[in-house]
């Protein structure tokens, strides 16, 4: 299921929601796409705690990783470069940086 909400833009994100013993199985997964990735983020987070590459665990124990999904589109560029940029830039993170990702797409 993927819902989109308000206008198209790039700072959409995307909210997945794992139970700890799902966590990282793609089988079963279906992403929300929405547009307030640190709304949510804040959210979540309360109570909870802030993993790497987007991830949190809220106060219940759900894992939940919200990703911008323009990261998903640089992924997608053809040149290899750029994508490896943006992933290593990714594994330095911890709440997905747009501004972040942008500066390492760019090379810059």
């Amino acid at each position: 299921m993927r819902v989109t909400l308000g206008q198209a833009s790039p700072e959409r994100h995307q909210i997945r929601k794992f139970t700890t013993r799902s966590r990282g199985c793609r089988p079963g997964v279906s992403p929300i796409v929405l547009r307030w990735g640190d709304h949510f983020w804040n959210k979540l987070l309360a109570g909870g705690k802030a993993e790497q590459c987007g991830w949190l665990r809220d106060r219940y124990g759900l894992s939940w990783q919200i990703v911008p999904t323009v990261f998903y589109e640089m992924l997608k560029d053809s040149n290899r470069a750029r994508a490896k940029r943006v992933t290593e830039a990714m594994l330095k993170m911890v709440k997905f940086d747009i501004a972040g990702l942008k500066k390492a797409y760019e090379g810059a």
